[in-house]
């Protein structure tokens, strides 16, 4: 006979959450910086995409949930940057086989996302593959953003974690909606 332990996906959340859903657990989280909207706090349930997930991963940590959804597919990153200024990103998500925008707002077709960003802030932008996180370490550096290295040393595990979750998510609604 042969034992063999099954360690959740998410060790230190499901810990934290002691039996319950991960979706149960409320997460306060604070930002070195303050997001679009001013915001140094948000609160997220890893997993659920409600307003506060939509804050922190649409306008802080977009770059960090694009990571991880690239370390789970491959697929390349969508930077998103102005027009007027090539190199100055604004957005990060992932471009899926299919050539849509995979971010915290889900599945949408890339020209949706240029005129959403159009919309909201007022900035003509376009969307640019880049294939390899070396690449995108290398444009948000660029940007005044600590270096690759930095960048990832700063992620505790359950920040990893979290993140992790809402990836997995994203991709397994992708995956199910067949693109």
């Amino acid at each position: 006979m042969t034992i063999t332990a099954i360690r959740p996906a998410y060790p230190a959340l499901t810990e934290l959450a002691g039996g319950s859903p991960l979706g149960h657990l409320a997460l306060t989280i604070d930002l070195g910086r303050p997001t679009y909207h001013g915001r140094t706090q948000v609160t997220v349930r890893p997993g659920v995409v409600d307003a506060e997930a939509i804050e922190l991963f649409g306008y802080a940590h977009c770059h960090r949930l694009a990571w991880a959804m690239h370390q789970r597919t491959g697929w390349p990153f969508g930077v998103v940057e102005q027009d007027d200024l090539p190199g100055r990103w604004v957005h990060v998500g992932l471009l899926t086989p299919t050539g849509t925008f995979l971010d915290i707002h889900g599945l949408r077709p890339v020209a949706q996302v240029v005129a959403d960003i159009r919309a909201e802030h007022g900035l003509d932008v376009r969307v640019r593959a880049v294939d390899t996180p070396e690449e995108l370490f290398s444009i948000i550096a660029s940007s005044g953003e600590r270096t690759a290295e930095e960048w990832l040393a700063e992620l505790c595990p359950l920040s990893a974690e979290v993140i992790a979750v809402f990836a997995d998510v994203l991709i397994t609604r992708t995956q199910e909606a067949g693109r």
